[in-house]
C-alpha cells in the first residue's frame, strides 16, 4: 500500500480486469467524437479557406515546423512514458511534470530568439512576428502533456475527447470571427494559439491533480522514465522533421502560395489522422500497455486496433485518392486548384499511416524506445534521400517520392523490427492487415473506372456519387466480416444508448 494517497491517481491494477471491454467501449467513443469534430472540421476548413487565401496561410505555413518541432522536444516522450509504466507515484509524476515545463520555457525562448532568422530563411517579414506569437504554444503543450497523460492512463477517454472538442469549436469560432473581420493569417494565429489554452483550462479542473514541489531528487529517481521517454522524443523529433520537410523545402524554394496550398491539403487530408488516429492512440497504446506481459491480449488488441482503424479511415483515404479535384472544388474553392493532386498523394500518405501506426504503439507499449528511435532514423534517411532527389522536380513530383519511399521502404523495416521485438509474429500482422489492403487493391481501380462512366455533372453531385459507391463497397465488406459487424454492432449500441438512455441496457 502506498503511503501517498496521490499515487491513487496513478493506479491501474482495477482497469486489468475488463481490459478488452474498456479498450472496446474507449475506441467506439473515439469514433464517435471523430466524426462529429471531422465534421467541425471540415466545415470550418471551408469557410477558412475562403476568407484566407493561400499566399496568406502560406506564412503559416512556415512557421508550423518549427513550432512542432519544438513540442516534440518539450514534450520529451514523457507523456507515453507515463502511460506505458506498470507502476507511477504522484512523485514520479511531478519530476516529469517539471522536466517538461522546464524544456518548455527552454524551447519557447529558443523560438523567440530565432524569429528573426527564420524569416531572413524564408524571405519574409511576415514570418518573425508569427513565431513570436505561436512560441508560446510549446510551453503549453509541454504543461498539458502529463494532465492529458493521467487522463490516459485512467483510460478516462470520454473526458479527454470531451475537452477536445470544446477547445476545437472554441478556438474555431475565434479563427472564423476573426477571418471575417479580415484579419487574414492573424485569424489562423488565433486559432492554434487559443486551442491549447482551452484545452488546459478543462483539463486543470478535471484531473484536479497538483504536482508536488520540485525536486532534484524525484528527478534523479524518474531518470530510466526520462532515458525511455529520451528516446520517444528523439524519435518523436525526427517524425516531426520529415513530416515538415517538405513544407520547409516548398516554402524557401517555391513561394508562400504554394507553401499555402501545400500547408492546407496536408491539413484536408491530415483532419481523419488527426480526428481519428490520434485519438484512438489514447484508448489501444494504455490497453497494449497494459497488456504486455500477456501475448494473446496483446496480440488482440493488435488486431482490433488495425480493424477499427481500417473501417474509419480506409474509406476516407480512398475518397481522398480518387475524388481529390473535387473535395478541393467543393471545400477551398477556385483559388486552390494545385491543391488537388497534392492531395491526392497525401490520401494515399493517410492509408499508409493506418497501416503502420498499430505497429509503433506495439513497440512503445513494449517499451523498445530504442528500436523506434533506430527506425525513424531509418526512416529519416530515406526521406530526405527522397526530398533531394525530389526537388530536382516539381512540386508534385518531390510530393509523391516522399509518400512513395515510405510505403515502399519503410514498412517492410517496421514489420521486421515488430516481429523481433514483441510478441507479434509475422502471421498476427499480416491477418490484421492484408484483407485491408487487398479490398483497398480491389476497390480504387473500380471507383476510378467507374467514375471515367459518368456522364458529366456537378462536383457535389459526382463527390456524393462516389462516396456513395465507396460507403456501399464497405458496408458489404461489414456484412461479410464477423468481426467487423460486431464492431459496428457495438457502435450502434453505444449511441442508441447515448441518445436514448432510458431505454439502453
Amino acid at each position: 500500500m502506498s503511503s501517498d494517497p496521490r499515487d491513487e491517481i496513478f493506479a491501474t491494477e482495477h482497469l486489468k480486469k475488463d481490459l478488452g471491454a474498456r479498450t472496446g467501449k474507449s475506441s467506439i467513443l473515439v469514433v464517435l467524437f471523430a466524426g462529429l469534430k471531422f465534421v467541425i472540421r471540415l466545415g470550418s476548413t471551408a469557410i477558412l479557406a475562403r476568407l484566407v487565401l493561400p499566399a496568406e496561410q502560406g506564412v503559416i505555413a512556415m512557421v508550423l515546423p518549427m513550432i512542432l518541432i519544438a513540442t516534440g522536444l518539450a514534450e520529451f516522450g514523457l507523456s507515453q512514458a507515463l502511460v506505458q509504466r506498470e507502476q507511477v507515484t504522484h512523485r514520479l509524476a511531478s519530476a516529469l511534470f517539471w522536466a517538461n515545463l522546464g524544456l518548455g520555457v527552454l524551447f519557447t525562448g529558443l523560438l523567440m530568439a530565432l524569429a528573426v532568422p527564420v524569416a531572413r530563411f524564408y524571405g519574409d517579414t511576415r514570418v518573425g512576428p508569427v513565431l513570436l506569437v505561436l512560441a508560446p504554444t510549446v510551453l503549453l503543450a509541454a504543461i498539458l502533456v502529463q494532465y492529458v497523460s493521467i487522463l490516459r492512463r485512467q483510460m478516462r477517454i470520454g473526458a479527454i475527447e470531451k475537452t477536445i472538442l470544446a477547445a476545437t469549436i472554441g478556438s474555431l469560432v475565434a479563427a472564423i470571427a476573426l477571418a471575417f473581420a479580415g484579419f487574414g493569417y492573424w485569424a489562423l494565429v488565433a486559432q492554434i494559439l487559443t486551442q491549447p489554452i482551452l484545452t488546459l483550462a478543462i483539463l486543470l479542473g478535471l484531473t484536479k491533480w497538483v504536482p508536488a514541489r520540485p525536486s532534484l531528487r524525484a528527478l534523479y529517481e524518474a531518470r530510466a522514465m526520462l532515458g525511455f521517454g529520451g528516446y520517444l522524443a528523439a524519435a518523436r523529433v525526427l517524425t516531426d522533421i520529415m513530416m515538415n520537410l517538405p513544407a520547409i523545402i516548398i516554402g524557401r524554394i517555391y513561394s508562400a502560395a504554394v507553401a499555402g496550398t501545400f500547408y492546407r491539403s496536408r491539413s484536408l487530408a491530415s483532419l481523419p489522422k488527426d480526428m481519428v488516429i490520434s485519438a484512438l492512440s489514447g484508448s489501444f497504446l494504455p490497453a497494449l500497455s497494459r497488456a504486455q506481459n500477456d501475448p494473446p491480449v496483446f496480440q488482440s488488441i493488435f488486431c482490433r486496433s488495425v480493424t477499427r482503424m481500417a473501417l474509419i479511415i480506409m474509406p476516407v483515404g480512398l475518397g481522398i485518392c480518387t475524388s481529390a479535384d473535387l473535395i478541393v472544388a467543393i471545400l477551398l474553392g477556385p483559388h486552390w486548384t494545385m491543391a488537388a493532386p497534392m492531395l491526392a498523394w497525401l490520401g494515399l500518405d493517410l492509408l499508409f499511416a493506418v497501416l503502420i501506426t498499430p505497429m509503433y504503439w506495439a513497440l512503445v507499449a513494449m517499451g523498445k524506445g530504442r528500436t523506434m528511435l533506430f527506425l525513424k532514423i531509418y526512416t529519416a534517411v530515406v526521406v530526405l534521400a527522397a526530398l533531394v532527389i525530389g526537388s530536382r522536380l516539381d512540386v508534385i513530383g518531390m510530393l509523391a517520392l516522399y509518400v512513395l519511399s515510405s510505403v515502399i521502404f519503410v514498412m517492410p523495416v517496421t514489420i521486421w523490427l515488430v516481429v523481433r521485438n514483441t510478441s507479434l509474429s509475422l502471421a498476427t500482422i499480416l491477418r490484421a492487415t492484408l484483407p485491408d489492403v487487398l479490398l483497398l487493391a480491389v476497390a480504387y481501380p473500380v471507383v476510378m473506372a467507374i467514375r471515367a462512366m459518368l456522364p458529366e455533372m456537378n462536383a457535389f453531385a459526382e463527390l456524393v456519387l462516389l462516396g456513395l459507391l465507396i460507403g456501399g463497397i464497405y458496408i458489404g465488406w461489414i456484412l461479410v466480416n464477423p468481426g467487423l459487424r460486431a464492431d459496428v454492432v457495438k457502435v450502434l449500441r453505444l449511441v442508441f444508448a447515448r441518445v436514448r438512455p432510458g431505454r439502453a441496457t
